[in-house]
């Protein structure tokens, strides 16, 4: 539910990024298994609970620390590894 409502605008329902958005982020697609080992659980909890920024230091993703609870992040983190090979 809380990936449908903050997340899947940007990253797809799927989770594969090919929304407007997504695209013009260059966001990466979650089935991709390569996209899927190259990060910990660890990376992605810090990357939903900080924010990600891209190289020229703009917010591409906001921090959610604050507003959704560590154990919803960790469920977060449980629906994006759900995607590997869909």
């Amino acid at each position: 539910e809380i990936f449908a409502q903050k997340c899947a605008g940007c990253h797809g329902r799927d989770g594969k990024g090919q929304t407007t958005m997504g695209k013009k982020l260059g966001i990466k697609d979650m089935t991709d298994a390569k996209v899927q080992a190259a990060k910990k659980d660890a990376d992605w909890e810090k990357s939903i609970t900080e924010g990600v920024k891209n190289d020229a230091g703009k917010t591409v993703m906001q921090p959610s620390k604050g507003k959704i609870s560590p154990e919803d992040i960790k469920g977060l983190v449980k629906v994006c590894r759900a995607f590997k090979g869909k």
